[in-house]
């Protein structure tokens, strides 16, 4: 065992560069593999080459025989066991498999903040639209998170839980590996759509999202998307043009031929998830 994990902490520190826990797996699984056999009727020599055999049931009738029935048994719990903690680790764990199950929104919504940063999250909703009490049911792609509520998109428009979706059950999934970053860009009186687009051609495979108010030249010009289904996404208020979770085309649509002041946000998820 000694020798195991000398070879095992070795590798892992000048190739593999995992965490001291995955070159921890291999040594205390023959640790573990040894300890068992003293429950075997011949037991097993742990000091070996010193001749005592280690066992661990006094009664013989009681000790497991090498290949027989009992021995059957403990592997197949064994295999179950493992399974079921494979499965609970996916999930996020025995704590959020439960509030997932039970809907409870809390948990929810710390499993979402636990991933988004490297995964895209789904939600498999089961609800009805807000405005005309058809069913809304099916799954979602989660932009991110307002409190307890969530903003999502179906690939063809974006949504607020508990506005546009009235939601009966919720619960996430953790889907492919994505990379979330924002970019805050200030205008002084200065077109908007050229650093617009050259954002969004820097990643031509991401889905970028502007949020914040610019106070522009001419909102008379503006013609806002009429969207009745969707989370408002953009809106005029007095000069100014606030984008919330407007996707980047829509955004550059709109400031077409304006000269802009002001920050906006413009959040990055690379690649775009598969809907």
């Amino acid at each position: 065992t000694v020798a195991i994990t000398a070879v095992s902490l070795g590798v892992n520190y000048f190739f593999l560069h995992c965490s001291i826990k995955a070159s921890d797996t291999l040594p205390l699984g023959h640790l573990f593999a040894c300890f068992s056999d003293t429950f075997t009727k011949q037991g097993v020599q742990l000091f070996y080459p010193e001749p005592v055999w280690a066992i661990s049931v006094s009664n013989p009738r009681r000790r497991l025989k090498t290949g027989g029935a009992g021995e059957l048994w403990v592997l197949g719990i064994a295999i179950a066991l493992l399974t079921l903690g494979i499965h609970l680790a996916n999930g996020g764990g025995v704590t959020q498999k439960v509030t997932q199950n039970l809907g409870l929104r809390d948990g929810i919504v710390r499993g979402y903040n636990q991933y988004a940063a490297t995964n895209h999250v789904y939600a498999d909703i089961k609800g009805v639209w807000d405005r005309d009490k058809t069913n809304a049911s099916g799954r979602y792609w989660v932009l991110d998170n307002q409190g307890k509520e969530f903003i999502i998109s179906d690939g063809e428009g974006i949504y607020k839980t508990g506005q546009q979706i009235i939601v009966e059950r919720l619960t996430t999934k953790v889907g492919e590996s994505s990379r979330v970053q924002v970019t805050n860009i200030s205008f002084n009186d200065e077109d908007a759509i050229a650093r617009l687009e050259e954002l969004k051609n820097s990643d031509s495979n991401a889905a970028l999202f502007v949020s914040g108010q610019l106070t522009i030249d001419f909102p008379e010009d503006v013609r806002l998307p009429i969207q009745p289904k969707q989370m408002e996404q953009s809106s005029l208020i007095g000069s100014g043009l606030k984008f919330n979770y407007c996707p980047i085309d829509t955004a550059i649509a709109l400031l077409k031929g304006q000269y802009a002041i002001g920050t906006i946000e413009v959040k990055t998820i690379s690649p775009k998830p598969n809907l």
